[in-house]
């Protein structure tokens, strides 16, 4: 985790330039999966209840406040929401 002191300057002023909560830094994946992760966002905007993040280049997603968290590894496994 990044604390403010960390962040270079340009994720700092692009933040500054979107307001607060609209910067997703995706430096830990491939382009593939920033892609695949942008999906998974669109999706997870449709449903308030809807939770999905990042770990270690990984895509999880929860639906549902009270299913297990799934891992997203393609463009298959969104078709279900």
């Amino acid at each position: 985790m990044w604390t403010i002191r960390q962040f270079p300057k340009p994720y700092l002023a692009a933040s500054q330039d979107l307001g607060p909560g609209k910067i997703y830094i995706n430096k830990n994946l491939t382009e593939w999966r920033a892609e695949l992760f942008k999906e998974v966002r669109k999706v997870r905007k449709k449903d308030n209840n809807c939770k999905a993040w990042t770990i270690d280049r990984k895509i999880f997603f929860k639906p549902e406040l009270t299913v297990k968290a799934l891992r997203i590894d393609s463009y298959e496994d969104l078709k279900t929401f």
